[in-house]
């Protein structure tokens, strides 16, 4: 029975003192996540001085008459144990536009290489395939920096990557929160836990 009750005790003072560690890496997150939201938002605000207000506005966004676009930045959740408990840990998957835009450059050469040497019959292919990706619902993501236009100012660009770093933080900030919700369950299970062995051995 004593044995059992150290056993707990030992497996409490681990989990608060994690929970003190994750607290602090918790404040530390949102403090830098708050810097580089602040640093985004002037960057936002100068490139609308320099581009005007309308320009850079909700007006450029897509909206539901839009062509359907895909999400250059997906978040997707998994289940992760440590130390006797389950939480969710959240992971940022990024689609790498360089590499897609490169693809697409030489998919399209060889089109036209293709084209410029079988003439009506490869356009003909072209089209098809092309039709072929509205069947299949495929979409390319771009990047979103373009609705606003190609030649933006460079404050447009040191913003978007604030954001992009904000964006990072944030799913950081959930995991922490995620992680310390479940070390303060798991220290209320033993908790409970504790009292009802003492209570036993005292009874004893």
């Amino acid at each position: 029975m004593s044995d059992d009750i150290l056993e707990v005790c030992k497996e409490l003072d681990y989990l608060m003192i994690h929970a003190l560690d994750l607290m602090e890496e918790q404040i530390k997150c949102k403090l830098k996540l708050q810097e580089t939201m602040k640093s985004g938002c002037l960057n936002l605000a100068k490139a609308r001085y320099i581009m005007g207000h309308n320009n850079i506005s909700s007006l450029q966004l897509p909206t539901e008459d839009s062509a359907e676009i895909a999400a250059q930045r997906t978040v997707a959740s998994s289940v992760e144990t440590k130390k006797n408990f389950e939480y969710m840990v959240f992971k940022l998957h990024t689609i790498n536009l360089a590499k897609m835009s490169s693809g697409e450059q030489e998919e399209g050469n060889s089109i036209r290489r293709r084209a410029s040497k079988d003439g009506s019959e490869s356009k003909g292919k072209e089209d098809l395939n092309c039709k072929k990706i509205e069947d299949n619902g495929l979409v390319i993501a771009t990047d979103p920096i373009k609705w606003f236009g190609y030649l933006v100012p460079q404050n447009l660009r040191q913003a978007q990557k604030g954001f992009h770093a904000a964006l990072e933080l944030v799913v950081q900030s959930a995991n922490i929160q995620s992680e310390l919700e479940a070390t303060h369950k798991r220290c209320d299970k033993l908790l409970k836990l504790k009292t009802a062995l003492i209570a036993i051995k005292s009874e004893v």
